[in-house]
């Protein structure tokens, strides 16, 4: 009888019987004339599998034409919720399996990368075989908060790729403030130009340095010895400037401008070069005029010091012109460096952390 195999599963799913009434008259009264509860209802704390549920009180309905059919249909159901448990431990076992096999990979000694590679992919197929697994979910946690002792080849590659975007944004910048320099030739034709020789000169080493600039800014793999070029082009171009305001004016204020842009993209070893290229454009030309191989710029007179200007005639208003603005270029021109410098850094946080966020909505509430 249905209703009878109802009455026993409702009493395994809930440790009470359907009917709980101490005289067989209330139990024959509830029988007839109450309707059937719900296991899930009668026990709510023990959190009764809704198949389970719904299959008994299928059953233990008490008008027939509402009851389930027969006892086939209720041993058929009752095969396919057991048959879902084994499937539900098996996939337990198999997630356990991978887990353990998560750990093995990462106690091995040899190749760090790939070993790390295989147990985030264990733990991964661990995962999908038993999301609720929590060592699977904890092993998986560690791996991504722990920083590997060796970076992979796939992410040396990747940022090698942003390396050269970055220089190329960079070369593109430095050629149009080399560019920007024309700006002042109307400003040394005011001044009274003397040397135009030497100012020809200078211009020619700024085109050039420009030039190779936009070219890095076009090459996919720009060549680190080309860009050296550039650096060491812009350096001798500042160098010559020596013979406007001597050594020690406006040539220093060029040159640490130009090698903040150019240390940006190099490592230590070679952020030194950009050091000492720099200093060879200031202090080069200054030995050139201790040593008399060029006529000096600085002269120092009852505690006056005078500059006197090897390519102008340094009227008063255009000179003071011209320093003003090459004070203010030079702010500018860091300013939009390193401000853009400041954006790509955002840019970046901002993607690590979208991607942080994704990655933990793949996790249970709880340890996100």
């Amino acid at each position: 009888d249905v209703y009878a195999l109802g009455a026993i599963l409702f009493e395994i799913l809930t440790d009470t019987r359907l009917h709980d009434h101490d005289r067989p008259a209330d139990r024959v009264r509830s029988t007839i004339q109450e309707a059937p509860p719900r296991p899930s209802e009668r026990r709510p704390e023990l959190a009764i599998p809704p198949e389970l549920d719904a299959l008994c009180f299928a059953a233990i309905q008490r008008d027939p034409s509402e009851r389930l059919r027969d006892a086939r249909g209720f041993h058929d159901a009752l095969e396919r919720f057991l048959a879902g448990e084994r499937d539900v431990e098996l996939r337990g076992e198999l997630a356990a399996q991978h887990v353990d096999a998560a750990q093995a990979h990462r106690e091995a000694k040899d190749d760090p990368v790939a070993a790390r590679r295989r147990a985030i992919r264990e733990l991964g197929r661990a995962l999908a075989l038993d999301p609720g697994n929590d060592r699977a979910t904890n092993d998986l946690l560690a791996l991504l908060n722990e920083v590997p002792s060796e970076t992979p080849e796939e992410v040396e590659r990747l940022a090698a790729g942003a390396r050269r975007r970055y220089w190329r944004i960079v070369a593109r910048f430095s050629g149009l403030a080399y560019l920007s320099i024309f700006l002042y030739a109307p400003l040394l034709l005011w001044n009274g130009a003397t040397a135009l020789t030497a100012v020809v000169f200078f211009y020619l080493l700024i085109t050039l340095a420009a030039a190779l600039s936009f070219w890095v800014s076009r090459q996919e793999e720009p060549a680190i010895a080309l860009v050296l070029v550039v650096h060491a082009v812009s350096n001798i171009a500042f160098a010559t400037l020596a013979g406007l305001t001597g050594p020690l004016f406006v040539v220093p204020m060029v040159v640490t401008v130009n090698a903040g842009g150019f240390a940006l993209l190099f490592g230590r070893r070679l952020r030194w070069w950009i050091f000492a290229g720099g200093a060879l454009a200031i202090f080069v030309p200054l030995a050139l005029e201790l040593a008399g191989v060029l006529e000096p710029t600085y002269e120092f007179v009852d505690g006056a010091m005078i500059v006197r200007s090897r390519w102008v005639e340094a009227r008063p208003l255009p000179s003071l012109v011209f320093l003003g603005v090459a004070a203010l270029t030079s702010l500018g021109t860091a300013t939009l460096l390193f401000s853009e410098l400041r954006e790509m850094v955002l840019r970046s946080e901002r993607r690590f952390y979208v991607h942080a966020w994704q990655l933990r909505q793949l996790l249970p509430g709880r340890l996100r």
